[in-house]
């Protein structure tokens, strides 16, 4: 094969696309939206494991109940 007659790759085209204007941007916002509410929800629940770890030291080192009642 001579170097004229050989294939160029395909480039990207340079403006975006329709599918990617209509469905690209919205898709990573609800994805980003939804890895956003598991990182909430996960902090929540390490929250609320600490707490009561807390709680039950404070019950069974210190001799008395809880700080918050």
């Amino acid at each position: 094969m001579t170097p004229s007659t050989r294939r160029q790759p395909a480039q990207p085209p340079k403006t975006p696309m329709a599918w990617q204007l209509l469905w690209g941007w919205p898709l990573f916002g609800l994805l980003l939206e939804a890895q956003l509410h598991a990182l909430i929800v996960w902090q929540e629940s390490m929250a609320v494991a600490g707490k009561d770890a807390w709680d039950r030291c404070v019950v069974r080192y210190c001799g008395g109940v809880p700080i918050d009642g």
